[in-house]
């Protein structure tokens, strides 16, 4: 869902390695973390986070349709 809104890279595995290697994460086993908190501070403090309203949630599952009994 993220991917499809643009909200993440779509092979986020291959964005992490890569700020990994330019020395952006520090990657710890399967963590990765930034090097400088004065870098995530201020990207903490740019992104401006859009709350969108959650849709009301639908009896389907992966296609099916579910009956409660």
């Amino acid at each position: 869902v993220l991917c499809h809104h643009g909200r993440i890279p779509r092979n986020y595995v291959h964005f992490l390695n890569e700020a990994s290697a330019c020395g952006i994460l520090k990657q710890s086993g399967g963590r990765y973390r930034f090097y400088h908190d004065k870098l995530r501070e201020h990207l903490a403090s740019t992104i401006q986070l859009k709350v969108e309203p959650l849709s009301p949630r639908k009896n389907k599952f992966f296609g099916w349709f579910l009956s409660r009994r």
